[in-house]
């Protein structure tokens, strides 16, 4: 019996794969935003557990591609990328991707609290 939960053991750790082996690279020589990313996204055919590395954010829309692209349960690594002779305020992120369709907003218009 041990000798077949062992072989059972070994075989599923063998056959479990996990895509974060694959890079998806967003970057523009603009600003990118969560539309771009989206489409780079669907274009490359990333899929869930893909590593998503991100360059040309601005500090909003790092925050936004966290939210609609990023694991929560996993690492988020986000670093500002300006140097003094840059004028710009440009942002870098990796992450592993959640889903290539992003999350969805449930509240974008009504987000305000009400008095």
């Amino acid at each position: 019996m041990k000798k077949l939960i062992f072989i059972l053991v070994c075989l599923i750790s063998f056959s479990a794969k996990a895509d974060m082996d694959d890079i998806c690279f967003v970057t523009d020589f603009e600003a990118v935003d969560v539309t771009k990313v989206r489409k780079v996204i669907k274009q490359s055919k990333c899929v869930r557990n893909n590593v998503l590395t991100v360059l040309a954010l601005n500090e909003f829309q790092t925050i936004n591609i966290i939210d609609n692209f990023c694991r929560y349960d996993r690492e988020i690594h986000f670093i500002n990328r300006s140097t003094e002779s840059q004028a710009r305020n440009t942002w870098g992120l990796t992450c592993i991707l959640y889903s290539p369709e992003g999350r969805k907003v449930k509240n974008p218009t009504t987000s305000r609290v009400k008095e």
